[in-house]
C-alpha cells in the first residue's frame, strides 16, 4: 500500500493569481492616466492654436488697414509719388538711382 498523498496548499496559486491580476489593474491604471494627460495637453495645445490663430487675423486685418491708408498719411504729410524713384545710401549720403544697387 501506498503512503496517502498529502494535500497541496493552494495558498501560492492564489498569491500569484492575485499579484497577476493586481499588476495588470497597475498597468491599466497608468495607462489611462497616461492617456488622459495626453487629452488635456491636446485640449490646451487647441485652446493655444485658437488664440494664435486668432491673433493672426487681427496682426493682418491692421496690416491691411495699415496699408490702404499709407498713401493717404504720405500724401498728408505732403509727399508726393516720384515717376524716376531713387534711393539714398544713409552711410555716405549718396543718392542712387533706382536700377544701381548699395
Amino acid at each position: 500500500m501506498r503512503a496517502p498523498a498529502e494535500a497541496r496548499s493552494r495558498a501560492p496559486f492564489i498569491i500569484a493569481c492575485m499579484s497577476i491580476l493586481a499588476g495588470a489593474l497597475l498597468c491599466a491604471l497608468l495607462l489611462n492616466t497616461s492617456m488622459v494627460n495626453g487629452s488635456f495637453q491636446m485640449l490646451s495645445d487647441k485652446v493655444e492654436l485658437g488664440t494664435v490663430a486668432q491673433d493672426t487675423q487681427t496682426l493682418q486685418t491692421e496690416l491691411e488697414q495699415a496699408r490702404s491708408s499709407l498713401p493717404a498719411k504720405a500724401r498728408a504729410l505732403g509727399m508726393v509719388e516720384s515717376d524716376d524713384p531713387v534711393m539714398l545710401r544713409l552711410s555716405d549720403g549718396a543718392v542712387l538711382d533706382a536700377g544701381q544697387k548699395p
